[in-house]
């Protein structure tokens, strides 16, 4: 997990002894943490063949697919936290997505990187597409399809019904930032997400 601020205090947040699916779980070091640390009892969701080689080597429960469909096999409130790390900005659907998290989990945890941070407003305003840590792709070759600022998503939310518990804006060198400077100055947003019954299966109407 090094150099992944976010996935520090996705560790922190979640409760000893818990359960956790980890969306687009890379070769699994988050995982094998939480049941290290935490005694986590988790499974991850990976599309790219050589992560799901590494996890299983490394004895944890992966399921090989996409995560957009990958979620449909799992029952309701099967796991207490589904987790999203730096990856909603690449899904076709964030609603859906965060639905079906809250449908298989009790709590969503989601960190998104912060396109409101003040030195991708400058690399803007000098007539150049951003590049930075958080968002490291030329405009060409990114796979994000969704950038959102820490303002947009809370209002996503709000708009949505997804519930925000508790919300950490961090920069790289994991300084943490109040809510009232967060989105000009923090590089990402790591919320806890819940959701009543309702709301959730109002944004999987669409029978997906």
């Amino acid at each position: 997990m090094a150099g992944r601020v976010d996935l520090h205090i996705v560790r922190d947040l979640i409760e000893a002894g818990s359960s956790a699916l980890d969306l687009g779980c890379g070769d699994g070091e988050l995982l094998r943490e939480l049941a290290r640390a935490k005694g986590v009892t988790g499974q991850g969701i990976e599309i790219e063949a050589g992560a799901v080689a590494s996890c299983l080597g490394k004895g944890l429960v992966v399921h090989h697919g996409d995560i957009e469909e990958g979620l449909g096999t799992y029952a309701d409130a099967s796991f207490d936290y589904v987790i999203l790390s730096q990856t909603l900005q690449m899904t076709r659907d964030p609603a859906f997505v965060i639905g079906e998290m809250l449908r298989v989990g009790r709590r969503a945890i989601v960190s998104v990187p912060n396109f409101g941070h003040y030195s991708l407003r400058w690399q803007l305003l000098r007539g150049r597409m951003p590049v930075t840590r958080t968002l490291p792709y030329e405009w060409y070759d990114t796979p994000n399809i969704r950038h959102t600022t820490i303002r947009d998503f809370e209002r996503f939310c709000e708009l949505k019904g997804f519930h925000i518990e508790k919300e950490v804006h961090v920069t790289h060198r994991n300084r943490k930032r109040s809510r009232l400077l967060a989105n000009a100055t923090a590089t990402l947003g790591i919320f806890v997400l819940s959701g009543g019954e309702d709301e959730i299966h109002k944004h999987l109407g669409d029978g997906r």
